[in-house]
């Protein structure tokens, strides 16, 4: 296991990595993981009531999750970068599009939870 472990890629470690410690932060952090990630997507998600209006019991439970969730993005950025590079060798629009994917995957979560709402 550790052979194989030491056998792939820094991209692919890193991306293993960040979806176990993000998995977990996002559960210890009781929601301020999902908050903080809100914040970044927040002007794209201006149709729906701002964060100070969010009330109810689904509150809470859906900053843990989307804390959560936000963890795959890692695996998603991962993989797609892994095949991004065949493409193109360069560092910098590597790190972007990773950076890019996971920003992306934080507005999708976003726009998922949010249309789901029933607002009152």
């Amino acid at each position: 296991m550790i052979n194989y472990w030491k056998s792939l890629s820094g991209n692919t470690k890193f991306s293993i990595l960040g979806f176990f410690i993000v998995a977990g932060l996002g559960l210890l952090s009781m929601g301020l993981l999902g908050l903080l990630l809100y914040y970044p997507v927040a002007f794209l998600l201006s149709s729906y009531p701002a964060f100070n209006d969010w009330h109810g019991d689904w509150v809470w439970p859906v900053l843990i999750g989307v804390g959560m969730f936000w963890s795959v993005g890692f695996i998603i950025a991962g993989i797609t970068v892994h095949f991004f590079k065949r493409v193109n060798e360069s560092i910098i629009i590597q790190l972007l599009l990773y950076t890019f994917i996971l920003w992306l995957w934080d507005a999708i979560l976003w726009l998922i939870v949010l249309s789901n709402q029933n607002w009152e």
